[in-house]
C-alpha cells in the first residue's frame, strides 16, 4: 500500500519525537493526542461493541477445528525477559499447538522463555532460515523492526500478520511493506497501526491480551484485606504513597514485580488479594483471580474495572495509554489520593468482573479468534495468488495466441 502524505508524516513524529517516551510523559504529549486521540474518539463506541460481539462469539466457536491452517511461525524480539509479548508467545504458540497446528517459534535472542517453549515440545529458533524452510501458511510478526528479516525469504503464498503489541518504545513500531493483514491489542495500537501504515480501519483486528485459565485456576473467596501493586513500572516513593492513602482504608501494600517480590508463578498469589493496582496482562491475570481491578502504570492511576466498564476496558486492552479511560497522577497535589479512594470504594462489582474476565478472556477464546483471524488472512491470500496466477496464465496465453497468430500465413 503506497503511504499517504500525511501517512508519512505519522512515522517521523513516532521515529523522532514519540519512540521513546516513558508512560508518564506520552500520555500528555501533543502529537499522540493530535494523532491518535481523534480516530479513536471517533471510532471508539463502534469498535467496542464490535469487539464484544466477536468475543461473546468466540466462547461459541472456541472448540471448532480450524482445517486449512496447518504450519504458523510466531515471531518475537526476545525470548528471555518474561516481559508481556514474550509470555503472549509463550502461551499462543503452545495454544496453537494443541489445535493440531505444526508452530515455529523465532527470535533473534533466546532465553528462559524460549526453553519454556521447548519444553512445551514446540521448535524454536534464531536462525531466520529455518524460518524460510519451513514454509508456514502464517508467518505472524511482533516487533517488525527486529524481526522483519524474517520476512525476505517466505514463500509468496504465506501469509503475513503484523500485530503490535504497545505504542511504545520503537520496536513496536509496524512493518510498512509485505504485510497481509494488521492486528493490534488494542484500539490505541489500532489507531498508530492505522495512522502509519495507512491501513484501513476496518481491516485492523483488536485481540487483548489474555490469562491463561490452565494455570489460573484460584480465585479469591473472601476478604482478606490486602492490596497488591502488581507492576514492574512504580518508583518506591510511588509505592510507599500509595500504602498511606490505602491504609486509612484498611489496607496492607505488597508489591510484586520489579523493584518488589519477583515471580513466575502469579497464579499461586493473586487469589490472596481483595485488591489490585496492575495494567495489561497483569490487571486480566488479577481480576481473573478475584481482585478487584484498578489500573496503574507508572505511577498514573486509572479507573476500576467494573461490569459497566468491561467491554471499554477490553477495547483499551486494560491500560490507560489509549486516553479514553480518565487517569491521574498519585504524584503532586492533583488529587490522587481521592482517586484512589473512590476507585478502590468500587470493589462490590468484583465478583462480576471476575466472572466475565474468566469468560471472555481466557486463553482458548481469544486463541480461537486469532486462528480465525489467521483462516481469513490465508484464505485471502490464497485467493490473491490465485488470482495472480490466472491473470499470468490469462496473459501468457494471450501473448502465445497473437505470437502464432502473426507467424501463420494466410491461406
Amino acid at each position: 500500500m503506497a503511504p499517504r502524505a500525511s501517512t508519512l508524516e505519522f512515522r517521523h513524529v513516532f521515529e523522532t519525537q514519540v519512540c521513546d517516551l516513558g508512560t508518564d510523559q506520552y500520555l500528555n504529549n501533543e502529537y499522540l493526542r493530535t494523532l491518535l486521540s481523534p480516530s479513536i474518539k471517533v471510532n471508539i463506541k463502534r469498535d467496542v461493541q464490535k469487539l464484544k460481539e466477536a468475543m461473546i462469539h468466540a466462547c461459541k466457536i472456541s472448540s471448532v477445528p480450524h482445517p486449512h491452517v496447518k504450519k504458523v511461525v510466531l515471531t518475537n524480539n526476545a525470548l528471555f525477559g518474561f516481559a508481556g509479548s514474550e509470555l503472549w508467545t509463550y502461551d499462543f504458540a503452545r495454544f496453537l499447538s494443541s489445535r493440531r497446528v505444526q508452530v515455529l517459534v523465532y527470535s533473534p535472542m533466546l532465553g528462559k522463555v524460549s526453553e519454556k517453549i521447548r519444553d512445551a515440545g514446540i521448535q524454536v529458533t534464531c536462525d531466520a532460515k529455518e524460518v524460510f524452510d519451513f514454509c508456514p501458511d502464517i508467518l505472524h510478526v511482533n516487533h517488525h523492526p527486529t524481526t522483519g528479516q524474517s520476512l525476505e525469504g517466505v514463500r509468496p503464498e504465506t501469509a503475513v500478520i503484523n500485530m503490535i503489541h504497545g505504542i511504545l518504545p520503537r520496536p513496536e513500531l509496524p512493518g510498512y511493506e509485505l504485510i497481509d493483514r494488521y492486528c493490534s491489542v488494542s484500539i490505541a495500537t489500532k489507531s498508530k497501526t492505522h495512522a502509519l501504515t495507512g491501513e484501513a480501519w476496518d481491516d485492523i483486528e483488536i485481540f487483548p491480551n489474555t490469562f491463561d485459565d490452565g494455570r489460573f485456576l484460584k480465585v479469591r473467596t473472601e476478604r482478606t484485606g490486602k492490596a497488591l501493586l502488581f507492576s514492574s513500572r512504580a518508583r518506591p516513593s510511588q509505592r510507599e504513597q500509595l500504602q498511606q492513602i490505602l491504609g486509612p482504608l484498611g489496607y496492607t501494600l505488597d508489591h510484586v514485580g520489579e523493584g518488589g517480590l519477583l515471580t513466575s508463578a502469579p497464579e499461586d498469589l493473586l487469589a490472596q488479594y481483595d485488591l489490585a493496582f496492575a495494567v495489561g496482562r497483569s490487571a486480566i491475570e488479577a481480576s481473573a483471580s478475584g481482585c478487584h481491578v484498578v489500573l496503574w502504570d507508572a505511577g498514573i492511576a486509572g479507573p476500576a474495572l467494573t461490569p459497566s466498564n468491561f467491554w471499554l476496558f477490553a477495547a483499551a486492552n486494560f491500560a490507560v495509554g489509549s486516553n479514553v479511560l480518565p487517569w491521574i497522577s498519585i504524584e503532586g497535589a492533583g488529587g490522587g489520593a481521592e482517586w484512589i479512594r473512590e476507585q478502590t470504594a468500587k470493589c462490590i462489582g468484583a465478583a462480576e468482573t471476575t466472572k466475565m474476565t474468566r469468560a471472555y478472556l481466557r486463553l482458548n477464546v481469544q486463541g480461537s479468534r486469532l486462528l480465525a483471524f489467521y483462516e481469513k488472512a490465508a484464505a485471502r491470500k490464497r485467493k490473491a495468488i490465485g488470482c495472480r496466477r490466472s491473470w499470468l496464465m490469462q496473459a501468457w496465453q494471450t501473448a502465445r495466441s497473437h505470437f502464432f497468430a502473426g507467424n501463420v500465413s494466410p491461406s
